[in-house]
């Protein structure tokens, strides 16, 4: 992986800013959907 130099705002305002953008192209209950797979994913693969 090549290094990118750090951005200079904190990370914090940047995934604020990249729910914001996934909150306009996807609605909530979709990302809801995809999160709650994840989770019984992880969970499968840990049990």
């Amino acid at each position: 992986m090549n290094k990118r130099p750090l951005p200079s705002y904190p990370l914090n305002s940047f995934f604020a800013r990249l729910k914001t953008k996934a909150g306009i192209y996807f609605p909530k209950n979709f990302l809801l959907k995809i999160k709650d797979r994840v989770i019984r994913f992880r969970k499968s693969l840990t049990n």
